[in-house]
């Protein structure tokens, strides 16, 4: 199709050659290419292609520079309301381009229907080599149903290895170029009088050059030369903006400031808020205006560059573009905000913007864009500049981040600012609390005081901090007393950060279930939620929590369903949490390679973690799961070795306590005595003291594997002094009725001829009770020379009595999609889509989708090939 530049009732004019062409390259590669100067009619040529099945078509903006992903799957979700859960929640954790190529490109795969997503505009990302990777990217992984077309002057990537391979189709300039027969073609539907000689010189002269041919056919007296932009303004400007009636002239001026007009960001700007009449006005009178989307038009360069000229020419620019960033701030697009209001070059204004939206900012703009807005700031605006500098220096782990918000905060006490003051003073106590930095009773008070002035983010904020300030001083109670005025809360995140910390406090008091309940409760809020991320952080606190618990079928659960979304996302400081909890849950598994593996990737990304005994930690333990999976591979003087080096470590003292318990143990099955090791991790075991939750259950495993040891070998050690510790009622719980000192107890009954096997059978069993125990497999090596093995069952998988319908249910939930997109995929409706949800997760006899996902991957009801 072609549209022109003349009135009403020659606007659009067929040009089958060119859709045929188009619609035969999207068909037969996966990438097409239109690359063509300005004016070549490529927009038009690729809003043709709009009626073929769903086609989602991005405009892109000078903002989407570094930005690119939100904006293309905002288009997709025009026509797919349900995508692109992964890859924004990717973004939102700052995923570098590769993956989130990739994960866009896995989100398309979980919808089979046919979809074509148009790119236009290309150039504006010239030299942005985010996007150039994310096309490398997205492009070998796109699925068989899914075409991309990209379209613009230059590319900002390059197709040349597509091209070479076949998989991508070029479409250039001279392919859209007008033909002799399609210019006359155009004159006869415009009812333009001219001969054969005037459409030759047409043809010649404008080189086939649509923009060209279009204004050469409008006015006789002029040839429009290919690519002429000076003529074709001189055109436009003195045939079209000049005669323009002073209502449209004021509309075209007011919009140009937009690069695309959107019907939804208009109703914001009380200027072009006769958005559909104008439009309808300015075509009728001629102008070149192109329909793009649903909502979205498009005005052609030259005309745009017209009306901003008259703008500048009166001094109305930076108000122009204050109000563009005005509209899109109330609209929700802080991208496309940023970039108009620093156009502007008010620097009161982007004041005013960094302080409203900072904090978000950073989580949802390119970084160099928002460092060249804080370049741009004057002296006056210090406090902003230093606390904005101080959040992007906190996203990238930045050593400094601590120097730079007490700057901030000194700067914004001096500025007198009061949100910025909370703010700064809010991430300072955050940073303490995460690195077990005392933190000043007075810091919390003056920050719950503030808050009153403030608003009930801010109210909220201040209440954790206060509690988890008295959670890390193991002041299980007072935590709970400070959450209590925040129950109720409708928002989410807030929701989030309330029950994480209620979930934590009543489990390392001891009220296990309650905790774990809390947390099963919130999985389940965030499933069908486009929170992501706030999905795998509470499936990640499921599976931490429910290890400290003893219940390791849970936490391997838990940390199933968290696995594959922490490996998409790039939630750095909770990763090493993650995979060294899946460390552990390998070694009580027995699964050698897993904890191998799991361990080692601990090792790596240990120091990214948020929380200062994370780092620490994890360390530490991915040398324990080395020891143990040489133990679980059968080379117990290896095991011994690592185990002992562990012990000698610089690192958690907790952790050394634990190595040197098993340690005994790989000694003993390795030939050793066992004595002096007992002794060594008896006193290394009350020399320790527990920061935490996770310290606390580490020494009392330590404890009840030295006590197997004394018991089992009858080794009279002196007793370890009983603490009454804030955690003493969890170990109690975790630990239950029959404990590994019972089971050595029982085999030293077993080795003397005073007992049989059965009482020993039977405390291993009810240690794993709630799942597989790596104690427990230390302990029955360890009796292997004077007990039988306990027989091998083979435990056949339950008949859950799934229908076939519901065995499809689950592998769509496998494969990840929210019950919208189930509902979509199956064409049901959303309710009964959410039926069946619900009786699979009945019949699994699971509270949440994630639940299922993993015990249905753990029993093998599924598997991952087959979703």
């Amino acid at each position: 199709m072609f549209v022109g530049y003349g009135s009403v009732t020659r606007t659009v004019v067929a040009r089958p050659r060119v859709d045929v062409l188009l619609r035969a390259c999207v068909r037969e590669r996966r990438l097409t290419v239109v690359h063509a100067p300005l004016g070549s009619g490529k927009s038009v040529a690729i809003a043709g292609l709009a009626g073929d099945g769903q086609t989602a078509r991005l405009e892109l903006r000078p903002w989407h520079r570094g930005a690119f992903v939100e904006g293309i799957v905002d288009a997709v979700r025009i026509v797919r309301e349900t995508f692109g859960r992964r890859t924004l929640a990717a973004l939102e954790t700052g995923a570098p381009a590769e993956a989130l190529g990739e994960l866009f490109a896995a989100d398309l795969r979980l919808s089979g229907e046919p979809i074509l997503i148009t790119v236009d505009n290309a150039d504006l990302l010239d030299a942005d080599t985010a996007f150039a990777t994310f096309m490398d990217s997205v492009l070998p992984a796109l699925p068989d149903h899914a075409r991309l077309l990209v379209s613009g002057r230059s590319l900002g990537f390059s197709p040349a290895t597509a091209l070479a391979r076949g998989e991508a189709a070029l479409v250039d300039a001279a392919s859209l170029a007008f033909t002799p027969e399609e210019i006359r073609a155009l004159a006869e539907a415009w009812a333009v009088d001219a001969g054969t000689k005037r459409l030759e010189e047409i043809a010649r002269e404008s080189e086939g050059w649509a923009t060209g041919v279009a204004l050469a056919l409008e006015s006789p007296q002029m040839l429009a030369p290919a690519s002429d932009g000076d003529l074709a303004r001189s055109y436009l400007r003195e045939a079209l903006v000049d005669r323009l009636a002073p209502p449209e002239r004021a509309f075209l001026e007011a919009a140009s400031v937009y690069d695309t007009l959107d019907a939804r960001v208009a109703r914001y700007d009380a200027e072009i808020a006769d958005f559909e009449g104008s439009l309808r006005a300015l075509q009728r009178a001629g102008a070149p205006m192109v329909r793009t989307g649903g909502t979205t038009y498009r005005m052609h360069a030259l005309l745009r560059s017209i009306a901003r000229e008259r703008v500048r020419e009166r001094g109305g620019e930076a108000a122009a573009h204050l109000r563009a960033a005005k509209a899109y701030s109330e609209f929700g697009n802080l991208a496309a905000a940023l970039f108009h209001v620093a156009r502007s070059g008010d620097a009161r204004a982007i004041d005013g913007f960094l302080r409203a939206h900072a904090d978000t900012l950073v989580r949802t703009v390119h970084a160099p864009a928002l460092a060249n807005v804080l370049a741009e700031l004057d002296e006056g605006s210090e406090d902003i500049r230093a606390y904005a500098a101080a959040l992007l220096a906190k996203s990238t782990g930045d050593d400094r981040t601590g120097a730079l918000f007490e700057r901030a905060r000194d700067a914004a006490e001096r500025s007198g600012d009061r949100r910025l003051i909370f703010s700064a003073r809010a991430q300072l106590v955050e940073r303490s609390l995460g690195r077990l930095q005392a933190v000043d009773e007075g810091d919390i008070a003056e920050l719950e005081a503030r808050a009153q002035s403030l608003d009930v983010t801010a109210h909220v904020r201040a209440a954790m901090y206060r509690g988890w300030e008295r959670a890390v001083r193991h002041d299980f109670a007072g935590a709970l007393q400070a959450l209590e005025p925040l129950g109720g809360l409708d928002d989410l995140e807030a929701r989030f950060n309330v029950s994480v910390l209620y979930a934590y406090a009543q489990v390392a008091s001891g009220e296990i279930e309650r905790g774990l309940s809390e947390l099963d409760e919130l999985v389940r809020s965030f499933e069908d939620d486009e929170r992501i991320v706030l999905q795998t952080l509470s499936l990640i606190w499921l599976s931490r929590l429910s290890l400290l618990a003893g219940k390791t079928t849970l936490a391997g659960d838990a940390a199933r369903a968290a696995l594959p979304l922490v490996d998409s996302l790039n939630i750095r400081s909770e990763e090493a949490a993650l995979l060294v909890a899946c460390a552990e849950i390998a070694t009580h598994e027995g699964e050698v390679g897993e904890a191998v593996r799991f361990a080692e990737r601990a090792r790596a990304v240990a120091g990214h973690a948020w929380y200062a005994a994370d780092v620490e930690r994890t360390r530490a333990f991915a040398d324990i799961a080395l020891a143990r999976a040489a133990f679980l591979g059968h080379d117990n003087a290896i095991a011994r070795d690592l185990a002992l080096r562990a012990a000698q470590s610089n690192g958690s003292p907790a952790l050394r306590a634990l190595a040197a318990a098993e340690a005994s143990v790989y000694a003993t099955l390795a030939g050793d005595a066992a004595g002096a090791l007992l002794g060594t991790a008896r006193d290394a075991i009350a020399a320790a003291t527990p920061v935490d939750g996770a310290d606390a259950v580490f020494l009392a495993t330590a404890a009840d594997v030295t006590a197997f040891v004394a018991a089992a070998e009858r080794i009279e050690l002196a007793p370890i002094p009983a603490v009454d510790t804030a955690f003493s009622r969890l170990i109690e719980r975790r630990r239950g009725l029959v404990t590994l000192e019972h089971a050595g107890i029982a085999l030293a009954n077993v080795r003397t001829g005073q007992g049989t096997q059965t009482a020993f059978d039977v405390a291993i069993e009810r240690i794993g009770a709630d799942g597989p125990r790596f104690e427990a497999r230390l302990a029955r090596a360890y009796a292997t020379p004077f007990a039988r093995p306990a027989p091998a069952l083979q435990p056949s998988a339950p008949a859950f009595d799934l229908t076939a319908r519901e065995h499809e249910i689950l592998g769509l939930l496998v494969e990840g999609l929210s019950n919208k997109e189930i509902a979509e995929r199956l064409v049901l409706s959303p309710r009964t889509a959410e039926t069946h949800v619900e009786r699979v997760l009945g019949k699994l006899e699971v509270p949440s989708r994630s639940r299922a996902i993993a015990k249905a991957l753990r029993l093998g009801i599924v598997s991952l090939t087959e979703a």
